[in-house]
């Protein structure tokens, strides 16, 4: 089977305080026609890799990537603790106005 994905190698490393990642994306409102950087979230802080990989996946065979070029977009964020809880109790159906029914409720407490 034909690979059609490949791994970017870039000569620069990220490094964030404890407690913080780093979301690796393709640029916002930068349609790249080429190839796709497949998004990860990666632990900045713990992270020990020399060289950053940016797997990406390539839809022409043949393409440049030209100096200057966005190639990944990288948001850093903090680490928050959280358990997530879930609740299997059944879903109520709603009516079909009941939005319509919300708006003139609060319009009416604004009033």
């Amino acid at each position: 089977m034909k690979k059609n994905y490949f791994k970017l190698q870039v000569p620069w490393q990220i490094v964030t305080p404890k407690g913080y990642s780093c979301l690796f994306i393709q640029p916002f409102y930068h349609f790249q026609e080429n190839f796709t950087v497949l998004p990860a979230i990666i632990d900045t802080d713990t992270s020990d890799m020399i060289n950053q990989n940016l797997p990406c996946v390539h839809r022409k065979h043949e393409f440049n990537i030209l100096p200057g070029d966005p190639v990944v977009q990288i948001i850093p964020f903090k680490r928050d603790e959280w358990i997530a809880h879930r609740n299997f109790e059944p879903i109520i159906p709603m009516d079909d106005n009941c939005l319509t029914e919300l708006a003139i409720k609060n319009q009416t407490a604004a009033e």
